[in-house]
């Protein structure tokens, strides 16, 4: 990505953003935004129709394996034509600037405004809710929130790529540290909670999992040995 360059406006903004980002999948990130919607809908797709436009339009909609594509990518062979490093380049950059125009059209033209956390966001909702009447529907559900991560990093939480809803993730993660004695930084999401929007339930979701965390540390003690019976 760092020697591509573009003079099409979206994909111009798409390598400004992604270029100097960090790669962590923030809620206030635009380039987790740029790059997960990328990497979900677009990259996949424009790189089989080039390689392979017989099975593209059977395998694109699923072809959103990071590591399959970065393989792929970085080896580009004879299936992407007579310049395959040139093909690989403009796959590149008709992918993220499709990518870009798709984020503009969900979040505005103005990246300055644009966050992951508006496209993947965390709704929970009981499964009683359906039944419920109006007003105790309103109880029985908290969200939309604002939310990190992705599918494949440390923060797992997968989303449906039709609308990066979230769908699935840890309700307990626990970052340890073994060097020093034992010192762990858990948190935890209540888990299919009675009313979710309980205050104890309803602040828990609200406040993110850095205030969720917890942190526990045990000085690392010497052991002493224990007397052994011998028998003679």
């Amino acid at each position: 990505m760092q020697p591509l360059t573009s003079d099409d406006p979206n994909v111009k903004k798409g390598l400004d953003l992604l270029k100097p980002w960090d790669a962590r999948d923030a809620a206030d990130s635009a380039a987790a935004a740029v790059f997960e919607v990328w990497i979900a809908n677009h990259l996949g797709p424009v790189l089989l129709k080039t390689t392979a436009p017989k099975a593209a339009d059977l395998i694109a909609p699923e072809a959103s394996s990071i590591s399959a594509l970065v393989a792929y990518l970085e080896s580009p062979d004879a299936s992407f034509g007579a310049d395959p490093a040139a093909a690989r380049d403009q796959i590149l950059r008709d992918s993220l600037g499709a990518a870009v125009a798709d984020v503009a059209g969900k979040l505005g033209p103005d990246a300055s405004t644009w966050r992951w956390g508006r496209l993947h966001v965390a709704k929970f909702d009981h499964a009683l809710m359906p039944l419920a009447d109006k007003a105790t529907a309103a109880q029985l559900s908290v969200g939309p929130l604002a939310y990190g991560g992705a599918a494949n990093v440390p923060r797992a939480a997968t989303y449906r790529r039709a609308d990066y809803q979230l769908f699935a993730g840890a309700s307990f993660r626990m970052v340890l540290d073994v060097r020093i004695g034992m010192r762990a930084a858990p948190s935890t999401r209540p888990a299919n909670p009675a009313i979710p929007s309980a205050p104890i339930i309803a602040t828990s979701l609200r406040s993110g999992p850095r205030a969720n965390m917890s942190r526990c540390s045990t000085a690392a003690r010497p052991s002493k040995p224990r007397p052994r019976k011998r028998s003679f």
